[in-house]
């Protein structure tokens, strides 16, 4: 058998009134062998760290899941791993990006133009219409602009005046905040400058008062193309018809994907 070195991130986290928090990010080692599995894997960190148990890993590579019946790599193709060393991000207690959310009501009583807010990065995000002279009926799940934001724990997104459907383009100033665990309020006024307008945020039980939030790069227009998140859709649907179970040189080759 061929022993290969698996270099894991262990993003470590906690439960709190179904939120989830990073309290560390830690860098492990293990051996495994080529004919092992990600269930394997998964047995083997429970058994070297007693507190991470098999039921509450999820084991990525990049943004993907992986099954547990994949395997490392077939015998045939160990000899192209560099080094024969494999790196997984480990999430403990359900700690993903892709399952923690926090959501924001928009109020829009002092907007005469209706807007819309894109939140995410450029390769994954979603958009929100947000009708004119509304309040906080406007309910948005916001997202994180990339894992290291995620980390930061900060929710990001665009204020779009246009709507971008049909163009595929949604463009506008950049917003990103912080303490993301609790949900919040954001109030959106306009001013005497019809191209300044005003985004007020308050946190849930929060004790301070609502403050203003000031738009990223001070205040340079971003956009966000539809293209590219299908560009990113494609590259996935590509790597499952791919149907291969390898983990080569050049990284994790995934046939199955959650």
């Amino acid at each position: 058998m061929s022993n290969i070195e698996a270099h894991l991130r262990i993003f470590d986290g906690w439960n709190e009134e179904d939120k989830v928090t990073f309290s560390s990010q830690v860098d492990k080692l293990i051996n495994c062998e080529a004919t092992d599995t990600i269930g394997d894997i998964k047995m083997k960190i429970q058994n070297e760290w007693k507190m991470y148990t098999v039921d509450k890993q999820t084991i990525k590579w990049m943004e993907f899941t992986l099954r547990n019946e994949l395997k490392i790599a077939k015998e045939d193709e160990i000899e192209k791993m560099e080094g024969n060393k494999i790196f997984l991000d480990v999430f403990i207690d359900g700690a993903d990006p892709g399952q923690t959310e926090t959501t924001a009501r928009v109020s829009s009583l002092q907007m005469n133009r209706n807007c819309w807010i894109v939140t995410g990065g450029k390769t994954d995000f979603r958009y929100y219409p947000i009708p004119a002279k509304t309040e906080e009926g406007n309910v948005v799940k916001m997202k994180s602009k990339n894992l290291e934001k995620f980390l930061k724990n900060q929710k990001h997104f665009l204020l779009a005046m246009e709507d971008g459907t049909q163009s595929g383009r949604w463009a506008g100033k950049s917003y990103t905040y912080d303490f993301t665990n609790k949900d919040c309020t954001i109030v959106l006024q306009e001013t005497a400058n019809i191209d300044d307008l005003k985004v007020l945020i308050k946190f849930e039980d929060s004790s301070t008062d609502t403050e203003e939030l000031k738009p990223n790069d001070e205040g340079k227009e971003k956009v966000f193309f539809w293209a590219e998140m299908e560009a990113r859709e494609k590259k996935k649907n590509m790597m499952m018809a791919a149907g291969t179970t390898a983990l080569t040189a050049i990284g994790l080759i995934i046939q199955l994907l959650v």
